[in-house]
């Protein structure tokens, strides 16, 4: 399965809000998914009340010749696409988020009877990526992989408003020279693990800006921040 295969899912999943609900025929291969993730250290605890990992998946994009969707491109214009994955226990509860839109719960009182299409797809690809990420944290490449490949639609950085409206002039109207702007992904992730900004900062979403040769130009004068944290081998 491709990024854009699970780019549907996700969309699909989302709009099915009251099936997310796994069955008694869906039960294995989503405790197949526990499994792997009770190998990994939380990003939060607290106290078992609430238990939440995250990991940083990639998958190839796939091939763009026979898209007939022309903002699919602009969409995804890189080969390749990285995924936010959150895995939270809360109570009896377990749910999965992709990209901060939730695919998938498990409540134990609530007994759902028809099938989701995609639901084997999906928890399949979440299989083999959390397996192929342990494997990484085993041999120790995980977060250096991470660091060194993640999306820069994903990161958060800090840059002047006269270094940026001088690759992108367009932006003129919405930030001012003097201005310190957050570049910020917009999609579903949150700056700092949830902590607050000390004074509301100039924010530009980052995949809002042409990924062209400009982008090339802009990434050397940002101040990136790290990558939020990621659950890593108990």
């Amino acid at each position: 399965m491709n990024a854009l295969e699970v780019c549907r899912l996700i969309t699909e999943f989302d709009a099915a809000y009251d099936r997310q609900v796994i069955n008694s025929k869906e039960q294995p291969l989503f405790e197949r998914i526990w499994t792997y993730t009770e190998q990994l250290t939380p990003v939060m605890d607290r106290g078992g009340v609430i238990t939440a990992w995250k990991l940083w998946l990639r998958e190839e994009r796939g091939p763009l010749e026979n898209v007939t969707d022309e903002n699919i491109p602009k969409r995804f214009p890189e080969e390749s696409e990285w995924f936010r994955l959150e895995l939270m226990k809360i109570a009896n509860t377990r749910e999965i988020y992709l990209n901060g839109t939730r695919i998938l719960q498990n409540i134990e009182t609530i007994n759902s009877t028809d099938d989701l299409e995609g639901f084997i797809e999906m928890s399949e690809w979440l299989i083999e990526k959390i397996a192929e990420c342990i494997e990484r944290m085993k041999n120790g490449s995980y977060e250096k992989w991470v660091e060194e490949n993640i999306s820069y639609r994903f990161r958060f950085g800090k840059i002047f408003g006269g270094k940026l409206l001088s690759i992108y002039p367009e932006l003129s109207g919405k930030v001012d020279a003097a201005d310190s702007v957050t570049l910020a992904p917009g999609i579903g992730i949150t700056p700092y693990e949830g902590e607050q900004w000390e004074e509301e900062p100039k924010q530009v979403w980052i995949n809002e800006l042409p990924f062209d040769e400009r982008f090339e130009a802009l990434k050397e004068k940002v101040r990136w921040e790290d990558i939020p944290k990621s659950s890593g081998l108990i």
